[in-house]
């Protein structure tokens, strides 16, 4: 779970840093890439030899790509060029913007605070279910 999460961040992270440092066009760069995902999963793969951690970070990575698709993200850069806009970052204190970043601060403390506790609720629940779905075949 935490390398899912660290794979929706990372995008950011990086692209970021790489603008504010006067490396990258725009905010939205190499690490908002589908090629990224793929070579990052497949690096961490290699590195850990754990196909889950790989999978998780990929599938973090995905999922931030996924939640950009209603503004610019070049998914296939360095395989298609596109016109990076150069755009200065702005601070936007939208109410929405402002408590979704809110929440998702929220979860990721509490999932990172008090994972295992949630691991065992969630693998409880998993059983009750389980028992529930069997009670109802006899």
């Amino acid at each position: 779970m935490i390398f899912a999460l660290i794979g929706a961040i990372l995008p950011d992270v990086i692209d970021k840093s790489l603008y504010f440092l006067g490396f990258a066009p725009s905010g939205r760069y190499i690490a908002h890439t589908l090629f990224f995902a793929v070579v990052t999963g497949l690096a961490v793969y290699f590195i850990t030899r754990k196909k889950s951690v790989a999978l998780a970070l990929s599938f973090g990575l995905l999922l931030h790509l996924f939640g950009d698709a209603t503004y610019f993200v070049p998914w296939f850069y360095p395989f298609i060029d596109y016109n990076f806009k150069a755009y200065p970052i702005e601070l936007k204190w939208d109410p929405f913007l402002v408590s979704s970043e809110i929440i998702g601060l929220a979860l990721l403390f509490a999932i990172v605070k008090y994972g295992s506790r949630l691991d065992a609720l969630r693998n409880k629940m998993r059983l009750k279910l389980r028992k529930w779905l069997n009670i109802g075949r006899h």
